[in-house]
């Protein structure tokens, strides 16, 4: 009884200190009271406020019926821990976590399925895309894939140049797939294209190409299927009270909401996979399942070769857990050790496949890797202190203010001899934790890095909570707290992109004082024009206002032409641009949209009086190929249209 009377005292203190820290944090971000709040000069975040702040209540309805959850199973698991109802709610959970994150997407940008395909296609902080795209032959990609990352551009990121080819066939097989229904991918790719009309060289790319962004901006929905594997851990570990309650809490930390279209997201999925095989071996004393996790790792692994490490961090914890929970006899360290061979063999399988299949051994993949990786390292100092910082941050400040108290009273146990079972993985973390950033594996990166390990750390946080009777509430909404102010302000994913083209459609009927009702090409009517008068003097100007009508998605952008002709032909004056002056390309009209657009004609001072010529037409600028017209009205001709005559007098009207 005085046992938990101590604990519970501690509870008090914990619950302010993580509070007022998470209040201080979040003062110094939004207030910019210092920039090494948002990290060092070699990877600081900008700020960026958000564009639609009436949609806050996207996201804070999420984080309601999160919370709520929590609130739900901390009464009702108490008592009765198992049932229907448990998975249903988890089901919930794993579906909320990508509505946060988009919602969240929501408030800071106009269109949130635009950002996430900004984030795919971005050459600048992703590049998968720009390489996945231009993928013809998937089996040649696999054999050549040396050599492809030799090849790679330096203009894109730095990450397709160290990285396995996971993430490109993963985006492969998803355009793949959805290119198998026509009906589907159409109307999906229509709205891609929309989303960067403007950019002439996705304007080129074929439907096929742009099925490859899909697989990348569907990773907050996988991101969700975290959860699963994390409430059965931590059933297991320590009851289905505490594995909900963390499953609830992981998709408020900020990392989850932070990066949606990275495939960082996967990651924390494989490593729960692989510590619940891990547990599920141990329990039932059967070293074969660790092969399953072993697996997970191997195919995670061909998407980033840092998760090479969550074998051996698997294994420790195997090991871990032996020692401190059964003690050091041989028949207990049987089973962990054959299965730490098992999960072995497991964590190669894929590489075995690529060898034997594709005849390209793991170690010289890894070698080109590693040879783009030296070029940025940084220094020791500033990586050891801040990816500590930065992971942190990240999975949450009251998230780490609980699970560094636990992993520090776990060691004082483990010293004075009185360390048990249930305590032990937040020992076994914290010392991971830090043996990962004390050697400095991976110097060019950032906590994110880490990222795998978050989903434990949440799992040890509520084990304290709820061991130490503190309020499970409080930590959920200080992480929502959290993860709300920090992607309102912070710029965690820069595309690097000119803002996208945003505009109302025009859908309703033109009046004009002109009607041609003329087609050029199959994608585009002109309705008619207004000229402000017919008779004009020379050094004057002459405006004419087309009406354009887009009856088919145009992947490329026209310049459209207006000239004055003499009577022999001559072109006296004239101008080309873009629909209104480059605002509005073709690519960007959609279907059944009206277009106004004004063309203005200097014409010269000595102009010859009599009269000249109007006609309008199109031309795609990089050929110089005029689109083919068809019209009813007379005088019309095969690549222009003939508006009518204008006179030009000797002063002007």
């Amino acid at each position: 009884m005085s046992h938990t009377k101590t604990i519970t005292t501690r509870v008090q203190p914990l619950g302010i200190l993580a509070a007022g820290l998470t209040l201080v944090y979040l003062l110094a971000l939004v207030f910019g009271v210092s920039p090494w709040v948002r990290g060092p000069d070699d990877w600081r975040l900008a700020l960026q406020m958000p564009q639609e702040p009436s949609r806050l209540w996207l996201p804070l309805s999420v984080m309601g019926v999160l919370v709520a959850l929590v609130l739900w199973a901390d009464r009702r698991l108490a008592t009765r821990p198992d049932g229907r109802p448990v998975w249903a709610a988890l089901m919930v959970v794993a579906l909320l976590t990508p509505a946060l994150q988009v919602s969240l997407l929501a408030v800071k940008y106009h269109d949130p399925f635009q950002e996430l395909f900004d984030q795919t296609i971005t050459p600048y902080d992703s590049g998968f895309f720009s390489i996945a795209s231009q993928i013809g032959d998937l089996d040649a990609f696999l054999r050549d894939y040396p050599g492809v990352m030799r090849q790679m551009p330096e203009q894109i990121s730095f990450r397709p140049r160290t990285h396995p080819p996971g993430a490109m066939v993963a985006m492969w097989l998803g355009g793949w797939a959805v290119d198998r229904i026509p009906s589907l991918a159409s109307p999906i790719v229509n709205r891609l294209r929309l989303y960067r009309c403007e950019d002439p060289v996705l304007n080129e790319y074929d439907d096929r190409q742009f099925t490859r962004a899909l697989a990348q901006m569907a990773l907050p929905i996988l991101s969700g299927l975290t959860v699963l594997p994390l409430f059965a851990l931590g059933k297991r570990l320590w009851g289905s009270r505490i594995g909900f309650l963390a499953a609830a809490c992981y998709p408020l930390i900020p990392a989850v909401n932070a990066w949606p279209a990275f495939w960082d997201a996967l990651y924390p999925l494989a490593m729960c996979v692989a510590l619940l095989s891990v547990e599920i071996s141990l329990e039932r004393r059967r070293p074969i399942i660790f092969f399953v996790g072993g697996w997970v790792v191997s195919v995670a692994s061909f998407f980033s070769f840092g998760n090479l490490l969550i074998a051996p961090v698997a294994v420790l914890y195997g090991l871990a857990r032996t020692f401190l929970g059964r003690g050091a006899s041989r028949s207990a360290w049987r089973p962990v050790m054959w299965g730490s061979a098992w999960l072995a063999l497991g964590a190669v399988s894929i590489w075995l496949i690529y060898w034997l299949g594709w005849g390209v051994a793991g170690w010289d993949v890894y070698e080109m890797a590693l040879r783009a990786h030296r070029q940025m390292i940084r220094p020791y100092w500033t990586y050891l202190l801040y990816n500590l910082y930065d992971f942190f941050v990240y999975v949450g400040i009251p998230v780490s203010v609980y699970f560094i108290t636990q992993a520090i009273g776990s060691a004082r146990a483990l010293l004075t001899g009185r360390t048990t079972q249930p305590d032990a993985p937040g020992l076994i973390w914290a010392t991971i934790l830090v043996g990962l950033d004390v050697f400095g594996i991976t110097r060019g990166e950032v906590g994110r890095l880490w990222s795998f390990l978050m989903p434990v750390v949440v799992l040890v946080s509520v084990y304290a909570l709820v061991t130490w009777r503190a309020p499970v509430w409080l930590l959920a909404g200080l992480l929502a707290a959290q993860t709300l102010v920090m992607s309102l302000v912070l710029l965690t994913a820069p595309t690097d992109l000119r803002d996208p083209i945003f505009h109302a459609p025009s859908l309703d009927a033109p009046r004009v004082q002109h009607t041609t009702q003329a087609r050029l090409g199959e994608r585009f009517e002109l309705l008619g024009y207004d000229l402000a008068r017919d008779a004009i003097g020379p050094g004057q100007s002459l405006d004419v206002t087309l009406y354009w009508k887009s009856i088919a998605p145009s992947q490329l952008q026209y310049t459209v032409f207006a000239h004055l002709l003499d009577s022999q032909g001559a072109l006296r004056a004239q101008q080309d641009a873009m629909p209104q002056d480059g605002a509005l390309p073709t690519s960007c009209w959609v279907v059944g949209e009206v277009v106004s657009d004004t063309l203005t004609l200097q014409l010269p001072a000595h102009l010859t009086p009599g009269a000249y010529t109007l006609q309008v037409g199109m031309y795609y600028l990089p050929t110089g190929e005029r689109l083919p017209v068809r019209t009813n009205v007379a005088g019309s001709a095969s690549d222009h249209v003939i508006l009518q005559k204008v006179q030009v007098g000797s002063t002007g009207p």
